[in-house]
């Protein structure tokens, strides 16, 4: 057995070792101190695995994003946010123990928009309320630490199908999530109340849903049985928990998704094959959409500005003071974490950022949106010149759900929502990934072009014999 097949079968045997020490104190403690003993066990175990296999801790994070807010302890923190801290701190461990460099990590497309983004947000700290940047700044260099996690351990076309399932498992349980409490809450139902899944509120719910419906319809495309079964149910499960979470915003964008979709696919046949499978599950599933709910939240849209600032009336007000806000603090803003401590959402990811961060974070984002839909466009090219269908297919998806996520961002205030930063990180991912395939081919393409130059070059014929003459003295 070589060094290194002994080095892995301990580094698995310690991991066993520990995972069994910590079950065992974790059996031992609960009764003294309740069910943190076990959490914090299993926390740790997570971290201690995610040290020696830091894709597994990634795989968990990219999993619970979808199910950010299903469980919120005691002091407002998330389970997401808590694995979240631990997979960077495992990744840094990781990084630092195999002395591997993270200038390759920094020096992407986004390295430098999203390092010029968190200096702003740490100036804005200096002017703004303790209490009201403090949570802010954690949870944004959360973010942009998990951009940079994404980015150095998704390297490879396997790695990201993988982590897109994974991703795609975490929506679809948000959508059952959402669904199971819509059936129990059936019989008490009322029109102005809303289910939600695992992403808390309702409006964020509803949008993981949508993000995940290009990725289903590639499914649905695909020649493979189970796939298109995933892709199908998918689809059913997807359509009817946006229905039941009943965001207007949504609703209105999955006629959009649809349309997009269905001009992106360029077989006349494949068109026809993705109409009938959408115009099939939505028979199926709308005699079961809450119609009645769907309806009364549309209803609130001609109401004026004297009702609720939740409502449209309201939004149409809040954006009219954000943009008087702007202008009068247009280089300082408000400071960060002053609208979500002090004032309600403005319901629009740019008017949030201009008030709070002023015109050097609004500048700052729109850099970063502009970089990731570059670098996806960049590298959906480079898939075609590749031929490389799988990737120009999984590429489409994502600048999809991009494109339909950046409309989603012009009603709701999501900067600090996860699902934002992660669509930000695979649209680096996706042209490292081509990139590096494209490096690859240049690679095995064959010489013979350069052979046959440096052959002319040692070739001459002589002017008496007119035979060939090889050597490099002529």
């Amino acid at each position: 057995m070589n060094t290194a097949a002994r080095t892995a079968n301990r580094s698995t045997l310690l991991i066993v070792g520990l995972a069994l020490m910590s079950i065992s104190l974790a059996v031992a403690l609960t009764p003294l101190y309740g069910l943190y003993a076990l959490g914090w066990s299993a926390l740790g175990v997570v971290f201690i695995v995610a040290v020696h296999y830091p894709r597994f801790g990634l795989y968990t994070l990219v999993f619970l994003i979808p199910l950010q807010n299903l469980v919120v302890f005691e002091g407002g923190s998330t389970l997401v946010r808590v694995i979240g801290a631990i997979v960077f701190v495992a990744w840094l461990a990781h990084k630092l123990s195999k002395k591997e460099r993270f200038r390759p990590v920094l020096t992407g497309p986004l390295g430098v928009p999203m390092l010029v983004f968190v200096t702003i947000c740490s100036t804005s700290a200096l002017w703004s309320d303790y209490r009201a940047w403090r949570e802010a700044m954690f949870t944004i260099i959360q973010l942009v630490a998990m951009v940079f996690v994404l980015l150095d351990l998704i390297d490879s076309p396997k790695r990201l199908e993988q982590a897109l399932l994974v991703l795609l498992s975490g929506s679809l349980i948000n959508g059952g999530v959402a669904i199971y409490r819509f059936v129990s809450q059936y019989t008490t139902w009322a029109f102005y109340s809303r289910a939600h899944g695992g992403g808390g509120d309702a409006n964020f719910s509803s949008s993981v849903s949508l993000v995940a419906l290009p990725f289903l319809f590639l499914l649905m495309r695909r020649r493979s049985g189970w796939q298109r079964f995933v892709g199908l149910l998918g689809t059913a499960v997807s359509l009817s928990a946006i229905a039941i979470m009943a965001s207007r915003t949504v609703i209105l964008l999955v006629p959009v998704l649809l349309i997009l979709q269905f001009m992106a696919i360029s077989k006349l046949s494949s068109k026809m094959k993705f109409l009938f499978g959408i115009v099939l599950i939505f028979l199926v599933i709308a005699p079961l959409w809450p119609w009645g709910n769907i309806e009364f939240r549309f209803s609130e849209m001609m109401a004026g500005e004297e009702i609720s600032v939740e409502y449209q009336g309201g939004r149409a007000w809040l954006a009219k003071w954000a943009l008087g806000s702007f202008v009068e603090n247009p280089i300082l803003g408000l400071g960060l974490g002053r609208m979500k401590m002090r004032y309600d959402p403005i319901h629009n990811l740019f008017l949030e950022i201009a008030v709070q961060l002023g015109l050097p974070g609004l500048l700052s984002m729109a850099w970063i949106w502009l970089v990731a839909w570059r670098t996806l466009s960049k590298a959906r090219r480079l898939a075609s010149t590749l031929q490389n269908t799988e990737m120009f297919s999984l590429i489409s998806a994502i600048r999809l759900s991009l494109s339909i996520y950046l409309l989603f961002s012009l009603t709701v205030s999501n900067e600090r929502v996860r699902m934002l930063w992660l669509m930000f990180a695979l649209a680096e991912i996706c042209y490292r990934i081509v990139e590096n395939l494209h490096s690859a081919e240049k690679e095995r393409m064959p010489q013979a072009p350069q052979l046959l130059a440096a052959g002319d070059r040692r070739m001459s014929y002589s002017r008496h014999t007119g035979q060939a003459i090889i050597g490099s003295g002529y």
